[in-house]
């Protein structure tokens, strides 16, 4: 049995549709999920260079129920079957009834799959008609996008912890899912196709902007800088701050790391000292060796414990002193600090991504007391100027001096 379109299209009530079969009547949605990592789940080089190195069949379904979840729905785990390499689509996720993150059973995440399509919108205030619509909650909820992206490995280790990271945060208390942010209000799309039938309803995004986007992490952190010379050489103060990011950053994978750089040049802008800082989530396997960046499937795989983890949480500010040892430029000095974004994975070539995420220049000023100092000298100057009034009152007081 089929739902019959007012223009003649249809949709099936058995099993997946693909989702060009969905583009016929929401083009609008489709233009941009194709292009979205959830499109390209499977396909993206960077997951075809780390699964080609899985080859325990079990592992490598465990891949599949995020990369390709339709292929392990109805275990087509050769993918043969086309719908099955089109990465995380339409059907999958309109058809969730049930996500639970971080569990690790079967019922992780359930699914009733035909001619229904759950959605944020009640039916009542749908207009289409070629397909059944259910009002579904979960799909507006953190909970909807955990289910894949909070990974638990047999280990019982949380390989991948955004979902942890936002519900351990401010973000969660204040009502703020990941759709909030990676799912926008989109008003240039109608829900349907106007040559479908006339809506007023706009939607989300569907391009699902996150860690491979430049924009979109290009915009999760501000910077800022102080800098003076001091009797041992000169400081600088960096405050780095999580402004627009609900989970720590970086998240994700372990292989992301941030890299702040503070760079002190000559009048000319000649660098003269650099240090820097890493900022990113350290993990062992069974025996306590670390894994490196360039072995993602067994971080996946094998991963059993944290290292260390200094990754900035959601609404925090770092601060972070460094000191620059003499000898030093003369006057016009600056100091600057950038903050880059690193995810290099086992690519050819080396390819990967690496690219600034926010940067801060100060002027090298003379000695003076820090501005990061002068609250206690202040405070240290009220004590003592309240210990002197004392005084001198209780003086007064014991020579006679004071007032009825």
């Amino acid at each position: 049995m089929t739902a019959v379109l007012w223009v003649g299209l249809s949709v099936s009530a058995q099993g997946f549709e693909s989702s060009k079969r969905c583009e016929e009547c929401h083009s609008g949605i489709y233009s941009e999920w194709k292009d979205s990592m959830h499109a390209l789940s499977y396909s993206d080089p960077v997951f075809q260079s780390v699964f080609v190195s899985v080859k325990v069949p079990r592992d490598r379904q465990w891949c599949q129920e995020c990369h390709a979840p339709v292929s392990a729905q109805v275990r087509d785990y050769d993918l043969k079957q086309p719908i099955s390499r089109e990465g995380v689509t339409c059907d999958y996720c309109h058809s969730v009834t049930q996500a639970l993150p971080g569990d690790t059973s079967a019922g992780r995440i359930r699914l009733q799959v035909g001619d229904v399509k759950r959605g944020p919108f009640p039916p009542e205030e749908l207009t289409e008609k070629g397909h059944k619509n259910a009002h579904s909650p979960l799909h507006l909820k953190a909970e909807f996008c955990g289910a894949c992206h909070e990974v638990v490995n047999r280990h019982g280790f949380h390989v991948m912890s955004t979902y942890s990271e936002w519900k351990q945060g401010s973000y969660a208390g204040s009502g703020i899912a990941c759709q909030n942010c990676h799912m926008p209000e989109d008003i240039r799309f109608p829900i349907v196709d106007a040559h479908v039938v006339p809506t007023t309803k706009t939607v989300t995004s569907h391009a699902s902007l996150g860690g491979h986007s430049q924009i979109r992490v290009g915009n999760a952190a501000t910077i800022s800088v102080l800098a003076e010379r001091t009797a041992a050489g000169a400081e600088a103060v960096v405050y780095v701050t999580n402004s627009e990011s609900g989970h720590s950053l970086p998240t994700g994978i372990p292989a992301r790391k941030l890299l702040l750089t503070v760079t002190l040049s000559d009048a000319n802008g000649k660098p003269v000292r650099s240090q820097e800082l890493e900022y990113r989530r350290a993990i062992a396997d069974t025996t306590g060796k670390e894994i490196t960046n360039d072995r993602i499937d067994e971080m996946f795989l094998n991963a059993a414990r944290v290292l260390s983890d200094n990754r900035i949480a959601p609404k925090e500010t770092r601060r972070e002193i460094i000191h620059f040892e003499p000898p030093l430029p003369e006057e016009g000095a600056t100091v600057e600090a950038k903050l880059q974004y690193v995810f290099l994975p086992p690519l050819p070539g080396g390819a990967g991504m690496r690219f600034l995420m926010a940067a801060a220049t100060a002027e090298l000023k003379a000695r003076t007391a820090p501005v990061w100092r002068q609250g206690g000298a202040v405070a240290a100057l009220l004590v003592a100027v309240g210990f002197l009034t004392w005084l001198a009152l209780r003086r007064r007081r014991t020579t006679g001096g004071g007032t009825a």
